[in-house]
């Protein structure tokens, strides 16, 4: 996470300056993940005007309280004073390649963690609790993704100023948002620590004997 966040903030530094549709290196440098035609003034006046087959520009609004309007041929256009568009969204400089080192750790982090934890379940638990102790072991990891939720609700609450995670991530704090997660996963390796040094590791002959006890329990019951 610390490594996400050191490349968010390089990411950041690296952005260009967004700009309106008159800005011809504004218009160059669009995002590709938007369609330029949302932030054209000419389009949401043609579209005004019910020119042609035109759609409304998702990100243009005629000003409130400004009507002006002139005649050109069978059409009449709002003039484009009246018009506001938001600004172009710009496309990042930073290389999707930045994200190797990140997976790379990440699916190292994968092997330490899941692969280890699976065999402690399953070593460590009478055979006839083997499926249960498994399910629990899948169940945390199910409910850490489950508490993203709240948490991204909570940074994005305005409790600490602007959202961190908004639409447009150029104006949030992602790298904030990182460096929480790494913040909240140290003090959870520190209690993991804390509780797995007190642990005392069960040997075949202890198991032994939980699955003799249930067996003897089993024929009593039956």
């Amino acid at each position: 996470m610390v490594v996400a966040a050191l490349v968010e903030y390089y990411r950041m530094s690296q952005k260009a300056d967004p700009g309106d549709y008159y800005d011809k290196d504004a218009r160059d440098n669009i995002t590709p993940c938007k369609n330029i035609d949302d932030y054209d003034p000419y389009e949401y006046q043609k579209w005004k005007a019910g020119k042609g087959d035109v759609d409304e520009p998702a990100n243009c609004h005629q000003i409130n309280g400004c009507d002006l309007y002139y005649d050109e041929g069978s059409y009449t256009y709002l003039n484009l004073t009246c018009i506001k568009c938001d600004e172009i969204p710009q496309m990042s400089h930073v290389s999707v390649f930045w994200q190797i080192p990140q997976y790379f750790l990440v699916g190292i982090s994968e092997i330490f963690a899941s692969i280890t934890s699976l065999e402690f379940f399953y070593s460590q638990a009478p055979t006839s609790m083997r499926s249960v102790s498994q399910a629990l072991n899948l169940f945390t990891t199910a409910l850490g993704s489950w508490l993203m939720i709240p948490l991204v609700l909570i940074v994005n609450s305005g409790a600490f100023g602007d959202e961190w995670i908004p639409e447009n991530l150029d104006d949030g704090h992602l790298a904030n948002y990182f460096f929480l997660l790494a913040g909240i996963m140290a003090i959870n390796q520190l209690v993991f620590y804390r509780i797995s040094s007190g642990y005392q590791y069960k040997t075949d002959a202890d198991l032994k004997v939980f699955d003799e006890n249930d067996e003897d329990e089993f024929t009593v019951a039956t």
